[in-house]
């Protein structure tokens, strides 16, 4: 090793063949990861800033870690309902978002699709005990909601209810669409014994369903301040940790979570978040 001359004219250590090279090289690429490694911190800190609020664990597993998945299941397990209930409140909790129930001057406003049982109704009452407006859709209008929760009636497969819905809430700014109807299907069908009715009514509820109230009220929710669409994901709609059971309901999942990924893209530009 020999010295070299940086450009300012001072000697340095480095490449006999390249004078000073190694040294000011080295430097130059420990300032850029350096750069690098912050641009990345806070680029995630701001994409689960908003995110990680709505996040929450499916299919009733633990969660691990102050960090938990974008996942949580739109269908209970089947379980007394006596035991249902701490149930629905814990997995609510973890779901439901942290916002102040203000945006400005005006109350935060959620659409809740699939608010009348389950988690969906567990949302809407605890974000209406939250301070927010909450609207509740549900496919019968004989089903009791919480106090302070909008009625709504819509099936989601029902491309002329969903039509009026939006018609009916057109001048109403949705910080939070929350996509959360869904059905799990029939369970244990195996390969040669295929229910296929079966199967695409599941794929019509949780996916096309999610996809035609998203594509409804996509003003609604651009209109807004926080500009947020949440849809029930699973944690059977994992490529990865596939079990090879309830295929219907996982093959859902999976779609549903692409439709996530498509819509994010798409809507990046009117600065509304799909998660």
């Amino acid at each position: 090793m020999g010295e070299g001359r940086r450009r300012d004219g001072t000697r340095s250590r480095g490449d006999p063949a390249r004078p000073g090279l190694r040294v000011a090289w080295r430097r130059q690429t420990g300032a850029a990861l350096r750069t690098h490694s912050i641009r990345l911190r806070d680029r995630k800190r701001r994409q689960s800033g908003l995110a990680g609020r709505v996040r929450a664990c499916g299919d009733g597993e633990r969660c691990r870690g102050p960090r938990r998945r974008l996942a949580a299941q739109d269908a209970l397990p089947a379980r007394e309902d006596a035991r249902q209930r701490p149930y629905r409140r814990r997995r609510a909790r973890l779901v439901r978002s942290d916002f102040s129930y203000r945006t400005g001057s005006r109350l935060s406003t959620i659409l809740v699709s699939g608010a009348g049982r389950g988690l969906g109704l567990e949302l809407a009452r605890q974000y209406a005990a939250d301070g927010w407006r909450v609207i509740g859709t549900v496919r019968d209008a004989k089903v009791k909601l919480p106090p302070g929760v909008d009625r709504q009636i819509a099936d989601v497969t029902d491309r002329g209810q969903i039509a009026s819905l939006a018609n009916a809430i057109r001048e109403v700014q949705l910080d939070v669409l929350f996509c959360n109807a869904g059905i799990i299907g029939k369970r244990a069908m195996a390969l040669g014994s295929f229910d296929y009715a079966s199967w695409e009514e599941v794929l019509r509820v949780n996916v096309l369903g999610a996809a035609a109230l998203a594509e409804a009220l996509i003003d609604n929710v651009a209109a807004s301040k926080l500009k947020v669409i949440a849809m029930m994901s699973s944690r059977l709609g994992s490529i990865t940790e596939s079990s090879g059971m309830t295929l219907p309901y996982a093959t859902s999942k999976a779609a549903l979570n692409m439709l996530v990924k498509g819509l994010a893209a798409n809507l990046a530009g009117k600065r509304v978040i799909v998660v």
